[in-house]
């Protein structure tokens, strides 16, 4: 075969096959994890779907997260026997990624009660291996008032965990539907996590178009070629 047909066919063979290409999707691409929200028999909780950590959106409108001191929330998690760990979300836990929001972005959050809040965001990670599900516990400094989401027993002040019913948010307080009884609202989900390497990155549409085109230009090239000689 001449060399100027193996170019062409070389050609033709690259441009068929990046076309090709264009259907199938990219290989190992970064997902998400989706969190389920339990809300059975008056319980709370996500479970982990796999995922290896949970995002909290922290709405506090008793108190605040800088350290554990009055008001306080924690991030629970469960295995088969139980409470295998709880992280404070606070600003002073280092085992946790926490930051205050702010600014606009404060701004943007929904607003579940009048008056000032002060709102953060914690990355909580944890075992996904050993790790079934995540609860939230609240206290309001007092170890008489602690209520864990996932059992949700009331405590002795009232104070107990609900739902919004249709969207994965906690409130901790007396009454969801009465705005001054509302001292946290809370809401979780998963983070994105990275099941491979990045295959590649699909090529811009022009160059696909040129590509393709160049294909069926060396393809009829050849065809041409070849009635010359017959």
């Amino acid at each position: 075969m001449k060399l100027h047909n193996l170019l062409l066919a070389s050609a033709l063979i690259f441009a068929a096959g990046t076309a090709s290409a264009l259907d199938e999707p990219l290989a190992d691409e970064e997902t998400v994890q989706s969190f389920t929200f339990n809300t059975a028999n008056d319980t709370y909780y996500w479970q982990t779907a796999g995922n290896n950590t949970l995002s909290v959106t922290l709405m506090q409108y008793k108190g605040d997260a800088t350290d554990e001191s009055g008001w306080t929330y924690y991030a629970v998690g469960y295995n088969k026997d139980g409470i295998a760990w709880e992280q404070a979300l606070t600003l002073e836990n280092t085992g946790i990624t926490g930051v205050e929001i702010t600014g606009d972005d404060k701004d943007a959050l929904p607003q579940y009660r009048n008056g000032e809040f002060d709102a953060y965001r914690f990355d909580v990670s944890f075992n996904d291996e050993e790790i079934e599900k995540i609860g939230i516990k609240g206290r309001n400094g007092s170890q008489n008032q602690i209520v864990y989401s996932a059992d949700n027993d009331q405590a002795t002040n009232q104070t107990h965990f609900s739902d919004k019913n249709t969207e994965t948010v906690l409130f901790f307080g007396k009454n969801k539907f009465k705005n001054g009884q509302i001292a946290a609202v809370i809401t979780a989900g998963g983070s994105y996590r990275e099941e491979g390497g990045t295959f590649g990155q699909p090529l811009p549409a022009p160059v696909v178009t040129l590509l393709i085109a160049l294909g069926f230009g060396a393809a009829l090239v050849m065809y041409r070629n070849r009635k010359v000689k017959a």
